[in-house]
């Protein structure tokens, strides 16, 4: 068998490769001890010429194939080894964001100062009708002791709030006075005065006035 010409060397088919089977590729072939210029035009020796040079040539070559064909194999097989699978993660559960309740307003009576708030609020509102001498007259005879807590009780529940009120209906307890309405609209002008001068916000003020409103048809008689 004669070498092949590889650059300006000679190749020839490496025995430790036909040996064991192995497919001939560039790491199968041993380099022969001779290389040729490559601009020589003899062709490589006969590879049975160059085997009767002796034992170190074919010691040498089935080492060196041996070896290179060694390496091939270790780089194909850590090229297709695939690398150990890592620790998995801890997955990290976020807390999903918690809708905020809508603030609920404060009931009426809180945002007109309490209870004794409208306790005062109440007495100076009779204060000034009873004063009045267009209103003074339906205030003759009348427990004003009773009447102050009374009309704040009233006030205090329309306003939703913790008072109790055990007086009469509107319609009953004012059945007997012959109030008229322009009577009833001073009180009521009153009482818008006195939320002011408390400073009882707009909102809040309107919202009881609306409240008492209703109370007119009971109350005016003539």
């Amino acid at each position: 068998m004669r070498a092949a010409r590889v650059g300006g060397a000679c190749l020839a088919a490496s025995p430790f490769a036909s040996r064991f089977a192995i497919a001939p590729s560039i790491v199968n072939y041993a380099l022969l001890p001779t290389p040729l210029p490559p601009s020589d035009p003899r062709p490589c020796p006969l590879v049975e010429d160059l085997a009767e040079a002796g034992p170190p040539w074919s010691a040498s070559t089935a080492l060196l194939a041996a070896a290179l064909t060694l390496l091939g194999w270790l780089l194909v097989g850590c090229a297709n080894v695939a690398p150990p699978p890592g620790p998995e993660l801890p997955t990290l559960a976020l807390p999903q964001p918690q809708p905020q309740p809508k603030p609920q307003p404060q009931p009426l009576f809180q945002r007109l100062g309490g209870v004794e708030a409208i306790q005062r609020l109440s007495t100076r509102v009779l204060d000034r009708t009873a004063g009045d001498a267009r209103t003074g007259a339906s205030f003759k005879g009348v427990n004003r002791r009773v009447l102050d807590r009374s009309v704040a009780d009233y006030l205090c529940r329309v306003a939703d709030g913790p008072c109790v009120y055990e007086g009469e209906t509107m319609r009953n307890s004012h059945a007997d006075l012959g109030i008229t309405g322009s009577q009833f609209d001073l009180m009521v002008q009153f009482l818008r005065e006195e939320l002011d001068a408390a400073g009882v916000p707009q909102s809040a003020k309107n919202e009881l006035l609306r409240r008492v409103a209703p109370t007119r048809r009971d109350i005016v008689q003539r």
